[in-house]
C-alpha cells in the first residue's frame, strides 16, 4: 500500500504526504525486525528534510535511523545519529522530542557500558517526561533506568523500576511493552539474584506470549536464557533445543547480534559437559568471533575460559595455558578499579542530582512558608478584632438558627411527603385511565361482537347451515376464551396493584408446572398446528408461588402460541446460574419492533398488535407478567426482532428463601 502511494505523490509538490507515506514504510521494516531497509528509508527522509527545510522531520529521522543501527549492533552509527537528533531537537525547542532522543541515547550508553553517561541522559529525559505527563515514554524511561541497573549488577533497583513501568503499561494499553518487561524481570531474577523458580516464571510467561517468535530480539534473549537454566539443572538436550532455535531457526539478518554470540558460547558449553568436543570448539570459536566483533568483553572472557578447559581435556596443554591467559587479562579488565568507580560515579550522580532537586523543593517551601508568617501577624490581629464582634453575633445566630432549623425541618419531611404523594397519585390517576380505557375499548368491542352474533343466530338461525353455525359457534367460543383471559388478567393486575395479593412461597417442579399449563393450550396449538418443545429437565426445582408461576407461565404460553405461525415450534427451556433458574419461552414469530421493546411491560404502554391468525390482544398479559415478578422480586426480560421472533426470560430461586 505504501509503494502504491509512493507511485502517485509528487514529493515536489506534497511533501508532508510523501514523508508520512515513507514514514510508514520504514515503520512496517522496522517492526519486521528489517533494519537495514528501514535504516535505507530513513536516510532518505532525513535528506528529503533537510531539501525542504522541515529540521525537526530530520531530526527524528535521525533519532529513528539511531534506534534501528543500535538494534542491528552498529553502536558507533547509532551514538552518532542519536546525538545529531539531541542536538537540533533541542536548538528547536521541542522538548518532548529532545526528552525522547535523549532516552534513546541513554539506553545506547548502558549497552556501551558508558554509564556515567547513560545515567545523566536517562535523569534528564525521565524529568522531562515527569514535567510534561508524558505516560508513553515514562513507561520506557523506568526500564531503561531499570536496564541500567541490570547492567551495574544493582538487580532489586532494577526489577522495582520494571515493575514501575509494569503498573504504568495497565493504565497506558497502547504502550504495552509488557513482553519485553516480563523478559527483563526473567534475567533480574536469574543473571543476579539467582532465583531460578521467579526467572523461569516469568520467562515462561513471554514463551506463552501469542506470536512472540516474531519478536526476534526478545524471542531470542529469553531463548539463551531458558538455555542457560536447563543447563544448570543439567537437562543437556532440553538446552541444546533452545540454543540451536537462535543459531539455526530465526533468520540471521533479524536476530539480535547479542543474542547469537550468547547461544554459540552457551551451545559450547553444552557440548562440552556432554562430551562432544569437536562441537564444542566450532561452537565456541564462532562465539568467540562474535564477541570480538561486538566487544563484548564478558562473553570473551566466558569463551575463553571454556575454550582453556576444552583444550585441557584434549591434552593440548600449551593451548589450554593461552587461553586461560587470554581468561585472565580479560577478568582483570572486566574488574578493573575504574568501572567500581564509574558505578559509585553513578549513585552518586543519581543521588546529587535527587538532593537537588530536593533542596530546591524545600527553599521554595521555606520561602512560602516565610510569606506565610507574615501575613498570618496581621491576619491574627484582624482575627482577634473579628473575633469579639463574631461571639455576640454567634450567640444570636445560634438562637436563631435552631429555631429555623427546626421549622424547616418539619416543613421539608412534610413537603417531602406531599410531593411522593402526588407522584404516586399521578402514577396512579394514568395507571386508572389506562384501565378505565381497556374497560371501556377493549372489554366493550368483545362484547359488542359476542351480543351481534348471538342475536343474528337467534334471529336468522334459518338463514344458516349447520358447518356455519358451528363456524360462528367456534368463533363466539374464541371470542369468549379471549374476553375471559382479559378479565382475569384485568382482575389480577388490580388485586397485586392494591395490595391484597398475598404470596406463598412453595417448593415447585418447574417441568411438571409447564406441562400442566401445555396441556390448557392443547385446543390452540392444534388448531395452529404448532409444537411445543418442552427442554425443561424433570425434576428441576424453584421456589415461588404457585399460583403466580402458573399464571405468569400461561400468558407467557398463550402470548407465543398467538404470535407464532402455523407449522411451528416454541421452545421452553431452563438453566441454573448460581442460585437461580433462568427460564426462557422462545418463539419463531412476528416479533416486537424495536421502539416498543423498553415499554412492553408497562401499563402506559400504547402498543398493541393482533395474533397471526388475526387473534385479538391487548398486551395487558405481559403486564401481570411483570407485576408478579416485581412482585416476587425477580427479573424479566425479552430480546426480539421483528419477522424473526422473541425470546421471553424470567428468573425464580433454585434455592429456599432465607
Amino acid at each position: 500500500y505504501t509503494n502504491y502511494c509512493l507511485d502517485l505523490i509528487d514529493s515536489a509538490k506534497d511533501f508532508q504526504s510523501y514523508y508520512k507515506t515513507l514514514n510508514l514504510q520504514a515503520g512496517a521494516y522496522w517492526f519486521q525486525h528489517d533494519f537495514p531497509k528501514a535504516i535505507g528509508i530513513y536516510k532518505t527522509l532525513h535528506r528529503l528534510s533537510e531539501e525542504n527545510r522541515q529540521y525537526g522531520k530530520a531530526a527524528k529521522a535521525c533519532n529513528n535511523m539511531g534506534v534501528c543501527y543500535r538494534y542491528s549492533g552498529d553502536l558507533d552509527s547509532a551514538r552518532k545519529y542519536l546525538q545529531i537528533a539531541c542536538e537540533v531537537f533541542d536548538s528547536i525547542g521541542n522538548k518532548s522530542a529532545y526528552a525522547k532522543a535523549t532516552l534513546d541515547l541513554g539506553g545506547l550508553y548502558t549497552s556501551e557500558g558508558k554509564y556515567d553517561l547513560a545515567i545523566e541522559n536517562l535523569i534528564k529525559a525521565l524529568n522531562t517526561f515527569e514535567q510534561i505527563s508524558d505516560t508513553l515514554y515514562l513507561i520506557h524511561g523506568y526500564n531503561a533506568i531499570a536496564n541500567l541497573y541490570l547492567n551495574i549488577d544493582k538487580y532489586n533497583s532494577a526489577i522495582e523500576f520494571y515493575r514501575k513501568s509494569l503498573a504504568l503499561t495497565k493504565v497506558y494499553e497502547k504502550a504495552d511493552i509488557s513482553t519485553e518487561l516480563y523478559c527483563n524481570i526473567g534475567l533480574a531474577y536469574y543473571q543476579g539474584l539467582e532465583q531460578n523458580d521467579s526467572a523461569e516464571y516469568y520467562l515462561d510467561k513471554v514463551l506463552n506470549q501469542e506470536g512472540i517468535e516474531n519478536n526476534y530480539i526478545i524471542y531470542a534473549t529469553v531463548l539463551v536464557n531458558k538455555g542457560a537454566l536447563e543447563n544448570e539443572k543439567k537437562n543437556y538436550s532440553k538446552a541444546i533445543g533452545y540454543f540451536k532455535k537462535i543459531v539455526e531457526d530465526l533468520p540471521d539478518d533479524k536476530v539480535n547480534p547479542d543474542s547469537k554470540m550468547a547461544a554459540l558460547i552457551n551451545l559450547g558449553i553444552t557440548y562440552l559437559e556432554m562430551g562432544d568436543l569437536k562441537k564444542s570448539r566450532e561452537s565456541l570459536s564462532k562465539g568467540l568471533s562474535e564477541a570480538h566483533k561486538l566487544k563484548a568483553l564478558h562473553f570473551q572472557e566466558i569463551a575463553y575460559r571454556t575454550l582453556a578447559k576444552l583444550d585441557s581435556t584434549e591434552g593440548n596443554y600449551l593451548a589450554a595455558l593461552s587461553n586461560y591467559q587470554k581468561y585472565s587479562e580479560i577478568s582483570e579488565q572486566l574488574n578493573d578499579i575504574e568501572t567500581k568507580e564509574k558505578i559509585q560515579l553513578i549513585d552518586a550522580q543519581y543521588n546529587m542530582k535527587q538532593s537537588i532537586r530536593e533542596n530546591q523543593y524545600l527553599k521554595e517551601q521555606n520561602k512560602l512558608k516565610q510569606g506565610l508568617i507574615k501575613k498570618h501577624k496581621f491576619l491574627n490581629l484582624l482575627i482577634f478584632i473579628a473575633l469579639v464582634f463574631t461571639v455576640i453575633i454567634l450567640a444570636i445566630t445560634i438562637f436563631m438558627y435552631n429555631k429555623t432549623r427546626k421549622l424547616n425541618r418539619s416543613l421539608n419531611e412534610k413537603n417531602k411527603k406531599i410531593a411522593k404523594q402526588a407522584e404516586e397519585l399521578q402514577l396512579l390517576n394514568h395507571q386508572l385511565n389506562k384501565l378505565i380505557s381497556i374497560i371501556a375499548h377493549d372489554l366493550k368491542g368483545p362484547f359488542s361482537a359476542l351480543i351481534g352474533l348471538l342475536n343474528e343466530l337467534d334471529t336468522n338461525a334459518s338463514h344458516y347451515s349447520e358447518e356455519e353455525k358451528m363456524s360462528i359457534i367456534k368463533g363466539l367460543l374464541q371470542n369468549a376464551r379471549n374476553t375471559y383471559s382479559l378479565l382475569e388478567n384485568l382482575m389480577e393486575w388490580s388485586v397485586s396493584k392494591i395490595g391484597v395479593l398475598k404470596i406463598n412461597m412453595e417448593k415447585i417442579d418447574l417441568y411438571k408446572i409447564i406441562e400442566k399449563v401445555i396441556q390448557l393450550h392443547n385446543l390452540q396449538l392444534e388448531s395452529k398446528k404448532l409444537i411445543i418443545n418442552n427442554q425443561v429437565v424433570p425434576g428441576t426445582i424453584v421456589y415461588t408461588d404457585k399460583k403466580m408461576l402458573y399464571t405468569i407461565l400461561t400468558n407467557l404460553i398463550s402470548n407465543a402460541i398467538k404470535f407464532s405461525y402455523a407449522n411451528n415450534v416454541i421452545t421452553l427451556s431452563a438453566e441454573k446460574i448460581g442460585r437461580k433458574v433462568h427460564i426462557h419461552i422462545s418463539d419463531n414469530g412476528v416479533g416486537i419492533p424495536e421502539k416498543y421493546i423498553n415499554s412492553i411491560f408497562q401499563i402506559d404502554s400504547d402498543y398493541q398488535n393482533h395474533g397471526t391468525e388475526n387473534e385479538y390482544g391487548t398486551g395487558l398479559g405481559l403486564k401481570v407478567v411483570a407485576e408478579f415478578i416485581q412482585r416476587l422480586n425477580e427479573e424479566v426480560r425479552v430480546i426480539s426482532e421483528e419477522g424473526v421472533g422473541s425470546t421471553f426470560t424470567f428468573t425464580l430461586p433454585a434455592e429456599p428463601p432465607q
